[in-house]
Order: structure tokens, then C-alpha cells, then sequence
């Protein structure tokens, strides 16, 4: 099942419940946290026009508003999502990265966490995201290391490097290289622990791709610590 499946994205993205579940398992984890470092970056733009696509529940864009001087947007594909952000008091609508409807230089920043590898064109997408991006503008992209959650992921017996992952903290250089000037890309690593095997259960139903791997999981008596492996990548438009 391909993560950039559009029938697989909208039916994953159709309630924001198996998303939230994943936030807040990472909201209790040890190490660096990724959203607090999109924050730093950001901050340091100010005065800027912001674009977030892909904006989920809004668990950025929302803390964005706080920065003085942030003018925040944002898009997403799934209505629902959409509602949940602009119940958080974000300028938010439904749009596709693929097609993005603003006119050319329109933004000093985008932020693209954790969607790109949701982007069935991929290269369409990112060239959406250059045009609208001002001369000199950045783009925050964060995805996941095919090792990410290794330990929990090799009990469930499955094998992220098979997939072909569209996006990922191995290939990412590569890919924005083709679009932007000076990638940088900065590995963010903590723990996650899963205090059972329910709430580990939990969380690998709560995502369509993985969530036929819950009855291979075997039972564990002491808490299963997994490696969190992000990865956030800065590109600037030349």
C-alpha cells in the first residue's frame, strides 16, 4: 500500500482521530521535538508571510500565530482537516500542493511536515512550492528516516527500506536539491516508549498503510523504547 496513494491519503485524512493519536504519542517523547524547531526557524524570518501545506490539525501552523510579525496560511487536501485548523482560528482551506492557488512569490516560507511523501507527484508539487516561494524564501520539509521506530517496526516485522518511501531523510537532499539552493538537513532524534502492547497496537492501526501489521505483533512484558529518527530540511530558493 503506497503511501502516496490518493485513495489511501483521503480515506487516512478523512477524520482527524488516527492523526491526533500519533501527535500526542510524539508529544511525550525524550529528545529534540521537531515542531519546536520549525518554530525557532520561523522566528527568525519575521516580519514573513507563512505558508504550511498539508497543515493537518494545525499542530504548526497554530503555535506560528503566536510569533509576531507571522502571517500565517494554510492548505489541505482533506476538508476535515481543514475544519480542525480553522477551529484553532487559522486561515486554513482546502487545496492541493500539486496546484497551489496563490500567485508566484507570494510567501517567505513554506512548511511541508510530514506530507510530502503523501504527494503523488512529487516534482509537480515541489515546483507549486518553489513558485510561490519569494526569491530568497526557505523551505521546511520534515519526514522520517526509514529507521524511524526501527525497534517497533522490526517486532511487527516490517521492512520500511522495502517500501520505496517517496520522501524520506535518506533521499530528501537529493529530491530539493533538484529545485533549491543550499539544503541543509538536520537529523532530530528521541525515544518513544510504549508502555504495552496496546498502546503500541494503538498506534499502528492508527495509520491505513500499517494497520494490517497489528495481529503480527507479539505480546512484551517490559516497555519497548523505539528510536524516534526525523530528519528537518531548510531549502532556499535562489
Amino acid at each position: 500500500m503506497r503511501h502516496d496513494d490518493p485513495n489511501v491519503v483521503e480515506q487516512e485524512y478523512s477524520s482527524e482521530v488516527g492523526l491526533q493519536s500519533r501527535i500526542s504519542l510524539y508529544a511525550n517523547t525524550d529528545g529534540e521535538n521537531p515542531h519546536d524547531l520549525i518554530i525557532d526557524l520561523v522566528r527568525a524570518w519575521r516580519p514573513c508571510r507563512v505558508l504550511d501545506v498539508g497543515c493537518g490539525t494545525g499542530a504548526i501552523a497554530r503555535p506560528l500565530q503566536d510569533i509576531p510579525g507571522c502571517d500565517v496560511h494554510a492548505i489541505d487536501a482533506s476538508p476535515q482537516m481543514v475544519e480542525v485548523t480553522r477551529r484553532r482560528g487559522v486561515a486554513a482551506e482546502v487545496a492541493d500542493v500539486q496546484a497551489l492557488p496563490f500567485a508566484d512569490e507570494q510567501f517567505d516560507g513554506v512548511i511541508a511536515a510530514w506530507m510530502l511523501y503523501h504527494v503523488q507527484d512529487l516534482d509537480r508539487g515541489l515546483r507549486e512550492i518553489k513558485r510561490v516561494l519569494r526569491i530568497g524564501g526557505h523551505l521546511i520539509a520534515v519526514t522520517n528516516s526509514v529507521r524511524h521506530l526501527e525497534e517497533l517496526w522490526a517486532l511487527a516485522g516490517r521492512d520500511r527500506a522495502r517500501e520505496g518511501l517517496p520522501f524520506t531523510a535518506e533521499n530528501g537532499c537529493e529530491i530539493l536539491s533538484r529545485y533549491f539552493a543550499e539544503v541543509e538537513p538536520r537529523d532530530v532524534l528521541g525515544t518513544v516508549t510504549f508502555p504495552d502492547r496496546s498502546a503500541a497496537c494503538g498506534y499502528i492501526a492508527s495509520y491505513i498503510p500499517t494497520a494490517h501489521l497489528v495481529d503480527q505483533l507479539p505480546d512484551f512484558t517490559a516497555p519497548l523504547r523505539a528510536t524516534r529518527r526525523n530528519c528537518v530540511f531548510t531549502a532556499r530558493k535562489a
